[in-house]
């Protein structure tokens, strides 16, 4: 499955603006593991976040 990079562009400043939403701190804690757990980067780490967000709408968008 190939995803658009306007698509990530556009799901990168989604996931930022959840980091700051107490009603998704799943997000940070996410974030939290894959920069100190995994040693990525912060930017690297939300572009992965944004991927796994893409593919899920991608999926559940796509017609069967």
């Amino acid at each position: 499955m190939e995803i658009p990079e306007e698509m990530i562009e556009t799901l990168v400043p989604a996931v930022r603006e959840q980091l700051e939403s107490p009603d998704t701190a799943y997000v940070k804690n996410c974030l939290e593991r894959l920069t100190g757990r995994e040693k990525l980067g912060e930017q690297e780490a939300l572009e992965l976040m944004a991927q796994a967000l893409a593919i899920t709408c991608l999926l559940y968008t796509s017609p069967s």
